[in-house]
C-alpha cells in the first residue's frame, strides 16, 4: 500500500537532477569530486536508494543504507575509511548543493514557500528529514529535504517529525476548526479522515508534534484576520437584509479561489478556518 504522496521512481529522476547539477558545478570532468559522485552514485545504487528511501518513508521505518565502501573504494576514489566517506557525502550539501552559483539549495528550499512541518510559517532552510549523520548518502537527495521554518528548525532538534508528503497530510480535511460568532475559534486535528490504524498513528503522532511546538497558538494569531473579515462580512450582510441562504453562498464563493491558493501553498489551517465557518454557518448566523 501506498501511503506517500511521491512515487519511487520520482524519488529517484529527483536525485538524479541535483546528481547531474552538482557534476556540472565548478569541478573538471575528471576532479576527484566528480569520480567519487560519479562511483558513489551510479545508476544502480541511485535505485535501490530510492528504492530504500521510499520503503522508509512509506513505512515509518529506518532507512536502510546502499553504499558499500569496500566496493566504492579504488586509487581513484581514494576514500579512507566510512569517517572519510561519510564526510565527503555531507560535505556535498554543506558545501556544493549549497553553492551559490547552482542555485540547487535555494530551489530546494523555495519549492514549498510554508514550513512543511508546521505549515505556518514561511520556509528559511531545508531539514534532513533522515540525519544526514546517520544516513549520509541521503544527504543530497531532494525528496529527503524538507523545507521548514526559523522555530521549526530550532526546537526540532534531533526529534523525528512527521513525514509531511504521507497522503493522509494532504487532505486538507485532517485539521478542523471551530468558528464563533463573537470571532473566537479553535483547532483540532480530526480522526475522521483515517482509513485504518496506520493514518491514525500518523495523526496522533501529529498532535503530539503541534503540542510541542505549540502550532495552534500560532494559527489562532496568525488567522484571527482572516475569522474577523469574513465574521464582519456575514454580519454586514445580515444586517443589510440579505437572507441567510445569500450570504452562506455569497461567503463560499468568496473564498473558493482563495482556498485554491492556500492549497497549493499547504496553508491548511487557512483551510480549516474557511471550513469552519461554512460548519458553523448557522450557529454563528443565529448568534450575530
Amino acid at each position: 500500500m501506498n501511503n506517500i504522496s511521491i512515487d519511487e521512481k520520482v524519488i529517484q529522476t529527483n536525485a538524479q537532477n541535483v546528481i547531474l547539477r552538482l557534476l556540472t558545478n565548478k569541478h573538471k570532468k575528471n576532479s576527484k569530486t566528480n569520480i567519487r559522485i560519479n562511483a558513489i552514485y551510479t545508476e544502480d545504487s541511485v535505485s535501490k536508494m530510492a528504492n530504500n528511501l521510499f520503503n522508509a518513508l512509506n513505512n515509518r521505518q529506518l532507512y536502510e543504507p546502499v553504499s558499500d565502501l569496500s566496493k566504492i573504494n579504488n586509487d581513484n576514489v581514494d576514500l579512507a575509511n566510512n569517517k572519510a566517506f561519510k564526510d565527503f557525502c555531507i560535505n556535498l550539501f554543506t558545501d556544493d548543493l549549497r553553492r551559490k552559483n547552482n542555485n540547487i539549495y535555494d530551489q530546494l528550499k523555495l519549492s514549498k514557500n510554508i514550513c512543511q512541518f508546521c505549515h505556518g510559517k514561511p520556509t528559511n532552510a531545508l531539514d534532513h528529514y533522515f540525519d544526514k549523520k546517520n544516513s549520509y548518502e541521503l544527504a543530497i537527495f531532494p525528496d529527503n529535504l524538507i523545507p521548514i521554518c526559523t522555530d521549526c528548525n530550532s526546537k526540532k532538534g534531533t526529534q523525528t517529525f512527521v513525514y509531511p508528503y504521507l497522503l493522509v497530510l494532504q487532505n486538507p480535511n485532517w485539521l478542523e476548526c471551530t468558528v464563533n460568532a463573537n470571532k473566537t475559534f479553535a483547532f483540532s486535528i480530526s480522526k475522521n479522515v483515517t482509513k485504518n490504524s496506520f493514518e491514525h498513528e500518523i495523526l496522533s503522532d501529529l498532535q503530539q508534534q503541534f503540542d510541542y511546538l505549540n502550532i495552534f497558538n500560532y494559527y489562532v494569531t496568525s488567522g484571527q484576520a482572516i475569522v474577523t473579515d469574513n465574521i464582519s462580512t456575514i454580519d454586514q450582510l445580515k444586517h443589510s437584509g440579505f437572507s441567510k441562504e445569500y450570504t452562506k453562498k455569497f461567503i463560499e464563493n468568496k473564498n473558493r479561489e482563495t482556498k485554491k491558493i492556500l492549497l497549493q501553498n499547504t496553508e491548511f489551517y487557512k483551510i480549516s478556518i474557511l471550513n469552519g465557518i461554512i460548519s458553523n454557518f448557522n450557529a454563528i448566523w443565529t448568534e450575530l
